[in-house]
């Protein structure tokens, strides 16, 4: 009968855990702690419990385990016993149930390894089993019937031998008796449960197995960092979960083992994760941030087309994002066009498509259309080309004293024969010597070569033999050394060329050395004698440059300008001929901003003195913004229901309205990306002047808002603390709400959504309940000492400041700008008067300690129709209307 000792892994943990560890599994085995290191032995001489499953004393076994142990020891023990963690009811059962029956915690060691090694050598077989999952259940169902039938047969030899222990690399079958499902750490294999005391569990095994291995490939590795939503990977996961028709336990191991990177890491940090739905709790509320439209879009502008790529895995991973939030298919369809970088006309192939299937059909024809499409080939001088010799095979092209390969797809070059596909050891050639590329003998070189080069009209390298002389626009006269050459403007070369002849009778430099080989001469290759650094002027222009000196028969102009000279210059070439002229300088203009003073209303009777005066304070009121309050808006609401509305639907014109609305309160930091659940509808409104602004819908937060009960200041005592005064100066803020910031807790409530994503406020938004009672708080805050001394009186954003004279109006202006200016608000100067005699405010007409209504809000009354007949009941409601008015 099997000992522990005989489990060489569970020997091998036993002699080498620590003291304390050997206590722990000594007292869970025999119920006492050992005195000494001699009890070590007693460990490995251990052969198993000798009651029944489901017996008193395995149940007694099991109660004292669950009342001595920690979870944290159990989890110690079962490391040294080779068993799988998990909960502490599942480790107290494995532990129980293997070392009632050590056989079967051998067979589980041995399967372990044996699995484990069959891993590595059938990877990727089974990953083409992955794919042909479907194709193959049929036979699979075949497999399971035979292998039920083994497991009858092994099961009754367990029963009947006195032997507990059997080979399971022959029998190949698994038999675990317990009344949990066993998974292993490492192989997370699916197994059937069964139970020794309950044949009839055998029967209700699934038709066929697999581990999880076998299916990994079909789930997708989640790591939290990639940008893939959380919640479409949980729906994929229980997607396959259900078609496995794994249990809670199995979906928790292999969701585990599916994690990687950041979220495995998360995980690994996590206390208290023990099962499938709190594992999906957590990672729902680390990682599921909602990405908005906005950033989808972007995504999907972003990704190009990969050279490597195919259409159709393009296709896919386009469709991956788009499916990310709701993007129509008409804009999926054009962002993937957008990606795909073609030049040819045969791109128009793809558009028209109603749908994603009619669009994958014209993906398909546009994939055969652009395969038929020849690839442009080039003949002229080409470095980065392979050259190809006269039997068209690739030669090399070498610079200086360096030698390249310039086919680095062939493995083999003889440097002998100077062909591809042997080495220079097997070359037939070898013992003839050195190849000569001039005439294709052995024994010498081409430098040494003494038969003439061959010459051949058709292929020579006469680069204007579509050119004759009356064609002169291509070429250009130059000056050489103090010589003047007639030579061709070549931006298809890489070199500047020179005829021996013209060199020679000119006094150029002394030539340097080059090994360069110099193809696309009429498919022939030219080995320069060598080349030289001059000064070339065309056009009174000069350029310093390298010029190549060939053999006279090499071509017949005199000399080439090729892009070594043309990359410094600007060339323009039309039928006049030819212009080389120096590349123009970038001229930087300063940008000046050329900002309009407003027009600022000044009572038209004051000197000229106060009139400079106050033009003065505006001119040079900036914002600093050097003094702050602590006054921000909190919200509250009354139910903790998030408040959600869908995007209201927007035409082109208002989109771009709302679109460059956001843009401004972006750059200015009034709104913010937005992830909250709460969500409001943005409406685009008409002003009195005719243009559009932009309105959030907070009538819905509003009504579960908690109101702020500030208190706004009473008309009546403002307008009766201005009778005394003769001279008024009145200002208004330009978006007074925005001067307050949002609590960051609060801003979530303050979200709304858009077409082009979900934004929140950073700064009191205009439309919610408590903004006018917070912005009051704010103003009341920061002007509380000059209000206190009757300096300025304000409601809302709306200021008046009362004097008796023009030089105590400019004083309190003074000290209202220098208060308003550290506070950095934002005064629009436009509809602010100055040094006023008789000026409106809140409705009213204020003119030397007189208040009145104010004409506009009068003038509906005043035009109101007479009464055409004077029935009694006319009159009568008339009389009425007018002592409303008057009263």
């Amino acid at each position: 009968m099997a000992t522990l000792g005989d489990i060489d892994k569970i020997n091998k943990n036993i002699t080498s855990a620590p003291a304390k560890a050997i206590q722990t599994l000594h007292k869970l085995i025999f119920e006492d702690i050992p005195k000494d290191r001699k009890n070590w032995k007693r460990l490995k001489e251990f052969a198993g419990f000798t009651f029944e499953l489901d017996s008193k004393d395995f149940k007694l076994k099991k109660e004292f385990i669950n009342n001595s142990f920690t979870e944290a020891e159990l989890g110690t023990l079962c490391r040294i016993l080779c068993i799988n963690d998990g909960t502490k009811e599942v480790m107290i059962d494995d532990v129980c149930n293997y070392l009632s029956n050590l056989g079967n915690l051998l067979i589980k060691i041995e399967q372990d390894e044996e699995e484990e090694n069959d891993y590595d050598e059938n990877f990727d077989t089974k990953n083409k089993l992955n794919d042909k999952m479907d194709e193959t259940r049929d036979a699979l169902r075949k497999v399971s019937a035979g292998l039920q039938k083994k497991l009858k047969i092994e099961k009754k030899k367990i029963e009947d031998s006195s032997d507990d222990e059997f080979d399971s690399r022959s029998s190949g079958v698994r038999s675990e008796c317990h009344s949990r499902s066993l998974f292993d750490s490492r192989s997370s294999c699916v197994r059937s449960e069964c139970h020794s005391r309950s044949p009839s569990s055998v029967q209700d095994r699934p038709k066929f197995s697999l581990t999880f291995r076998d299916i990994e490939g079909t789930l997708k590795t989640y790591n939290g960092s990639d940008g893939y939503p959380v919640k479409k990977w949980i729906e994929d996961f229980e997607e396959t979960a259900t078609l496995m028709d794994w249990n809670s336990l199995q979906k928790f191991i292999f969701a585990k083992k599916s994690l990687d990177g950041l979220a495995k890491l998360f995980i690994q940090g996590e206390k208290g994760i023990t099962s499938w739905s709190t594992l999906k709790k957590a990672l729902r509320e680390e990682f599921d941030v909602k990405t908005s439209t906005a950033d989808i879009h972007r995504l999907l502008n972003n990704r190009k087309k990969k050279r490597e790529e195919s259409l159709q895995e393009y296709f896919l991973v386009m469709r991956e994002i788009a499916s990310r939030g709701d993007i129509e298919d008409d804009a999926l369809i054009q962002y993937i066009i957008d990606g795909i970088e073609d030049d040819s006309g045969t791109k128009l192939l793809l558009y028209g498509a109603q749908n994603l299937k009619e669009y994958k059909e014209k993906l398909r024809h546009y994939k055969q259309a652009a395969a038929k499409i020849p690839t442009k080939k080039t003949f002229r001088t080409n470095y980065n080309e392979n050259p190809k010799n006269s039997t068209g095979k690739d030669i090399k092209t070498s610079s200086d004293s360096n030698t390249k390969h310039v086919n680095k797809g062939t493995s083999k070059r003889c440097y002998n024969c100077g062909e591809f596909g042997h080495t220079s050891n097997e070359c037939e050639h070898k013992g003839k010597g050195k190849k000569c590329f001039n005439c294709g003998g052995f024994g010498h070189i081409s430098a040494d070569c003494t038969m003439e080069r061959k010459q051949n009209p058709k292929k020579s390298v006469t680069m204007n033999a579509n050119s004759k002389e009356t064609d002169g626009y291509k070429f250009k006269d130059v000056k050489l050394c103090n010589q003047t050459v007639k030579a061709l403007i070549d931006c298809g070369s890489q070199l500047n060329l020179i005829r021996r002849n013209v060199y020679d009778s000119a006094s150029a430099p002394e030539l340097k050395k080059t090994d360069m080989i110099i193809s696309g001469f009429g498919k022939n290759f030219v080995s320069p004698q060598g080349y030289f650094t001059t000064m070339i002027e065309i056009d009174e222009i000069e350029f310093e440059t390298d010029v190549y000196v060939v053999s006279e028969d090499a071509m017949k102009m005199d000399m080439i300008i090729g892009n070594d000279l043309l990359d410094q210059a600007e060339v323009l070439m039309n039928k006049n001929g030819v212009t080389v002229r120096k590349p123009r300088l970038e001229a930087h203009l300063m940008c000046i901003q050329i900002v309009e003073q407003p027009e600022i209303k000044i009572e038209s009777t004051v000197s000229k003195e106060v009139k400079k005066k106050v033009e003065d304070m505006v001119s040079n009121y900036v914002p600093k913004r050097t003094k702050t309050t602590d006054v921000k808006m909190k919200i509250s609401v009354k139910d903790e229901q998030p408040i959600y509305s869908n995007p209201r639907r927007l035409s082109p014109q208002e989109k771009e309205i709302v679109d460059k609305q956001l843009s401004t309160w972006i750059d200015d930091g009034i709104i913010e990306q937005s992830s909250s659940e709460y969500a409001s509808q943005v409406l685009v409104v008409k002003k009195k002047n005719g243009t559009s602004r932009i309105c959030i819908d907070f009538r819905k937060l509003n009504r579960i808002v908690v109101k702020d009960r500030y208190p706004l200041p009473l008309i009546d005592d403002i307008l009766d603390r201005l009778q005394d005064a003769r001279v008024f100066c009145t200002m208004y803020l330009r978006n007074g709400f925005f001067h307050v910031d949002v609590e960051e807790g609060s801003r979530k409530y303050t979200s709304f959504i858009t077409h082009a994503g979900q934004y929140q406020f950073r700064k009191v938004p205009f439309g919610l309940c408590n903004s006018p009672a917070v912005f009051q708080r704010f103003i009341n805050t920061a002007f509380r000492p000059l209000m206190a001394q009757g300096v300025a009186l304000i409601y809302m954003d709306d200021i008046i400041i009362p004097a008796k004279d023009d030089e105590e109006a400019l004083e309190r202006l003074r000290q209202v700008l220098e208060l308003s200016q550290d506070y950095g608000l934002d005064i629009n100067f436009e509809k602010c008067q100055f040094m006023k005699r008789v000026v409106q405010f809140l409705g009213y007409t204020i003119q030397y300690g007189q208040i009145q209504p104010s004409l506009e809000k009068t003038k509906a009354v005043q035009n109101f129709p007479e009464p055409k007949t004077k029935t009694t009941s006319q009159l009568h409601w008339f009389n009425e209307l007018l002592q409303k008015v008057y009263t």
